[in-house]
């Protein structure tokens, strides 16, 4: 600090020593060089600008008519339209991203075959090879960054180093190590939610399920191993929640075993399950549980045997039923 308050000193005294028409002359071409590399900086960022809209325009049209276009035509994804792409006429890294966050953009936007083909085009190109290299890098963001990447593309690679990112202690990359396995895993897309005491908050659930439920490649998963007492009940939930969307009738034991539980809001949830299944069966317990329970727990009650009543066509109304 005593060195830089000696060369301002010794820098205004100086200045003193010069003449007016010099003094003018040095402001004058500090000014002249500031507005210089101001231009200059305008005209880089408006050339950056044009450029990428140039590249942007080029790969929409190589993907939609070299591509694309092709692919769901002739079924194939032509070797040769593949040494034409953009990509390689623009080698600077930014425009590598740009790519990929296109291929995503349409891989989100096109449904049928379309999101293979552009994963197939992601792989050939080999564009995956430096977000499998972030995977293990230890820096949480660029480990975030690859999941996002991959996941959007589809890519399943390193199952078991996968697994162990869902057991993260970073809270973000954990859900993403997550979101990856449920959209991209071959199999056991939930094999994470192994841990007894494991939380799912209801957004969680949510886009868990949401994510499960677009999937066709996999069988669906059998539900009825984490409705269980040994689980949290927001897992519980989750299961039931997915059982009774898939309607998986070997569920339905479980649920029974686990009626009388302690938590209302999860019997609430069983009740309403057994409904929506129209389990016959389950009626009678039903009926016996009614005088007992909560009013918010007979409420439900009474819409499951409704619905059950409704699939045998008797035409009666639960309320008449507990009468």
């Amino acid at each position: 600090m005593m060195l830089y308050q000696r060369w301002l000193d010794d820098a205004a005294r100086y200045w003193e020593c010069f003449s007016l028409p010099v003094k003018i002359a040095m402001v004058t071409g500090v000014l002249a060089l500031i507005c210089a590399v101001a231009i200059y900086g305008w005209m880089m960022h408006r050339w950056r600008r044009q450029q990428t809209f140039i590249f942007r325009e080029a790969t929409d049209d190589w993907l939609v008519n070299q591509v694309i276009w092709p692919a769901v035509v002739y079924g194939i994804v032509p070797e040769k339209q593949l040494v034409h792409a953009p990509l390689f006429k623009y080698q600077h890294p930014e425009y590598k991203r740009l790519f990929i966050r296109q291929l995503m953009a349409y891989r989100k936007s096109f449904t049928g075959n379309i999101p293979a083909i552009l994963r197939t085009v992601y792989l050939r190109l080999a564009l995956h090879i430096e977000a499998t290299a972030g995977l293990y890098s230890g820096k949480p963001g660029r480990v975030q960054a690859s999941l996002r990447e991959l996941s959007g593309m589809g890519v399943w690679i390193d199952g078991p180093f996968i697994l162990r990112l869902t057991k993260s202690k970073n809270e973000r990359t954990r859900w993403l190590a997550r979101s990856h396995m449920v959209q991209c895993a071959p199999a056991h897309p939930l094999e994470f939610l192994e841990e007894p005491n494991e939380v799912l908050l209801p957004w969680q659930q949510f886009e868990l399920s949401r994510m499960l439920m677009v999937r066709e490649d996999i069988p669906v998963p059998l539900f009825e191993k984490w409705i269980d007492p040994r689980y949290h009940p927001t897992l519980i939930s989750f299961a039931l929640r997915l059982a009774t969307h898939y309607q998986q009738r070997t569920a339905v034991k479980v649920m029974l075993r686990l009626l009388p539980v302690s938590v209302e809001t999860l019997r609430i949830h069983i009740i309403s399950c057994l409904g929506q299944l129209q389990v016959t069966e389950a009626r009678p317990l039903l009926k016996g549980m009614y005088e007992l329970e909560t009013p918010a727990c007979r409420t439900a009650i009474l819409q499951a045997i409704d619905q059950i009543n409704a699939s045998n066509r008797q035409g009666h109304h639960g309320i008449t039923i507990l009468r």
